[in-house]
């Protein structure tokens, strides 16, 4: 990579070591550990908490600027994946499956959120079986396990010959929904036949898939004979996927928060090593993350279902009945929620103390630095937390990607990735890229909007920009969620390595 002197200054004064050494206890040195990870919530929390008003006119700059990061780190890992081929091998069914899948989605969403078709009980078991098949495929997708090309293509051959047996079937019984029959059958079929052709690979219990996809193909049929089938809107995916995608997103950001402390106890082994001490367990430290989430359901749920609604309208019909619930037993649920968290707390103290003796700075800065984060929701309006924590979870992810590909293409790799080139002019492809994609997001969803109100609207093959980028940050989100998953797991050696933790 080529640095200015600007730049090394900058580096030398944050205390960032070069790309070939690696800080022993933080991930890239104390001071941008804990600007970055720790305490990255309070660059937006504080200008907005100044801000009395609680309408986002209030402190529209900040809410613009958080939800431009947030768009903009989502495809912060996606060169990682697809220029460097030594990457996109390791998964390339994944890499390849998922993707094209959520942009089929996106292509067809404003197409289905307009449509006044049905989905009876065949069709949405059919759907249920392609869907089995789609997950079989995903977890097979593993060096020890994954299917070939030849097997590949006679699992599809099979899923084609099928599909033409299930639609005469379907035919014969004179089924109203012909079509969900024959996805049903297909995905069967397909699922059987990749099992038996792999029925060596795997030591794990098998059929597991075939059996659940048959069962889909069996309610296809029954619910094909029924006389008065039950119908369901196929607009009503999108708002299924859209509250799935907001679920995956808390669960994305609380795992970052975790990964991020786990990468501190891989740093810290040389203190429990010295104390002769047991690593703190993982189930501590995701406990103290996670305890959080039943007290914001019964301290806030009542006083701030209407605002939830109207910044989520399309999760109303499936949170509604759920906030109801909260509603009705929130008299014992909050104070077993608050005793939850002091418990939760209490062992996160009783375990680092045990492990480390309380020597380990940085994961006594991050967990401080996360809990007054998690803290914010009970003290400053839900929308302005909710928003130093997207922001957080977008720098923390920023810079981790930095520093990981820092190091990893410091020195030429053998096999010459097309990333490698473009990081050799790291303003270029890191601020510049970003600065770009962001412009273009706030462009497409916040101009005539938020930006310029009078102005018209851009638009997109006769639809808003807007409604667009809407449907594409749900199932570009999806592809984030999922890739980040397995891409940046600690248990890795190539990830340990490369973050400069000890195995």
């Amino acid at each position: 990579m080529v640095y200015s002197e600007p730049v090394r200054w900058l580096a030398t004064t944050l205390g960032v070591p070069p790309a070939d050494r690696s800080d022993p206890t933080w991930h890239i040195s104390p001071v941008v550990d804990s600007l970055a990870y720790a305490f990255s919530w309070l660059w937006v929390l504080i200008p907005m908490v100044l801000v009395s008003g609680t309408d986002r006119l209030d402190y529209l700059g900040a809410y613009l600027v958080v939800l431009t990061f947030t768009d903009v780190h989502r495809h912060y890992g996606l060169p990682y994946v697809y220029l460097d081929r030594q990457v996109f091998r390791r998964h390339p069914i994944r890499f390849t499956l998922f993707p094209l899948v959520m942009v089929a989605l996106f292509v067809a969403a404003p197409f289905m959120s307009r449509s006044r078709l049905y989905l009876d009980g065949a069709g949405v078991a059919g759907t249920l079986g392609a869907l089995l098949l789609f997950v079989q495929l995903l977890g097979r997708d593993r060096d020890d396990r994954r299917p070939t090309t030849r097997q590949l293509a006679t699992m599809f051959g099979s899923g084609v010959a099928a599909a033409a047996v299930g639609f005469a079937l379907a035919s014969i019984l004179d089924a109203p929904n012909p079509v969900g029959v024959t996805l049903a059958v297909a995905a069967f079929v397909a699922s059987l036949t990749l099992d038996l052709l792999q029925r060596g690979a795997d030591p794990r219990p098998r059929f597991v898939a075939p059996a659940l996809t048959g069962l889909a193909v069996v309610a296809a049929l029954v619910a094909s004979l029924a006389e008065e089938p039950t119908l369901f809107r196929l607009r009503g995916v999108i708002a299924f996927v859209a509250v799935v995608a907001g679920l995956w997103n808390i669960w994305h950001v609380y795992m970052q928060k975790y990964g991020i402390l786990r990468l501190y106890q891989a740093k810290a082994r040389p203190l429990r090593e010295e104390r002769g001490a047991a690593d703190v367990p993982g189930w501590v430290d995701r406990l103290m993350l996670f305890a959080w989430m039943p007290l914001y359901l019964f301290a806030l749920v009542g006083e701030y279902r209407g605002e939830v609604f109207q910044l989520f309208p399309q999760g109303r019909a499936t949170l509604g009945p759920l906030f109801d619930v909260v509603a009705s037993i929130a008299p014992v649920g909050l104070p077993v929620s608050i005793a939850l968290v002091v418990v939760a707390v209490g062992l996160f103290v009783h375990h680092e103390r045990r492990a480390h003796g309380f020597r380990s700075r940085a994961r006594l800065v991050m967990a401080i630095g996360t809990l007054g984060l998690a803290s914010t929701f009970l003290f400053v309006h839900p929308l302005k937390a909710y928003l130093a924590f997207a922001f957080s979870h977008a720098l923390e992810y920023m810079v981790f990607v930095w520093a990981y590909q820092r190091r990893r293409y410091r020195e030429p790799l053998p096999h010459r990735p097309l990333i490698e080139r473009a990081l050799r002019f790291p303003w270029l492809a890191y601020v510049l890229s970003a600065l770009a994609l962001g412009a273009l997001f706030l462009y497409w969803k916040y101009w005539g909007r938020w930006i310029v109100v009078d102005a018209d609207q851009p638009r997109l093959f006769g639809w808003r920009a807007m409604e667009w980028v809407g449907y594409w940050t749900i199932f570009q989100s999806m592809v984030h969620f999922y890739f980040d998953g397995f891409l940046w797991k600690m248990r890795l050696p190539a990830v340990r390595a490369t973050i400069g933790a000890r195995t």
